[in-house]
């Protein structure tokens, strides 16, 4: 059990819509590609995944800076047994998802390139899998508010 006095900062969806109101989009977009994407690809590379993969789980200081975020509702991580690249485009899939607002798959791309540390060519099929994904997501009505 992890139990944290406070993180400092504010999730990446409440910094999105800063961001978004105050024109400095490109950059948050670029904190996310150089901290977040490469925080993942680690985690996917090791076989584990988040689960609750949203910006809303993704802490920042500034994202205009290079400060590291914080991860939080680490607790359902795990390595699954089999399927992994089911999970991760579920992974993917959320945080692309969550953005509070809309993320293009410009940027989608721009992320999957930082994630996989090079060209996104020949991953097609990944993207369009994670481009589903985020829609199921983001028309999923909760069960229980």
């Amino acid at each position: 059990m992890l139990v944290s006095l406070g993180v400092t900062g504010r999730s990446l969806d409440a910094w999105a819509l800063v961001a978004a109101t105050e024109g400095w989009r490109d950059e948050l977009v670029g904190y996310v590609c150089r901290q977040v994407a490469p925080r993942i690809a680690k985690l996917h590379q090791r076989g584990l995944v988040y689960r609750d993969l949203y910006l809303n789980h993704v802490f920042a200081p500034d994202p205009r800076g290079d400060a590291p975020p914080t991860f939080l509702d680490v607790e359902r991580v795990f390595a699954p047994r089999w399927r992994l690249q089911r999970w991760i485009v579920k992974d993917l899939a959320g945080l692309w998802a969550s953005a509070p607002v809309g993320s293009s798959l410009r940027t989608a791309v721009r992320f999957l390139r930082s994630y996989f540390d090079g060209p996104v060519r020949g991953r097609r099929r990944l993207l369009r899998a994670i481009a589903a994904k985020a829609e199921r997501v983001r028309r999923h009505v909760p069960r229980y508010g």
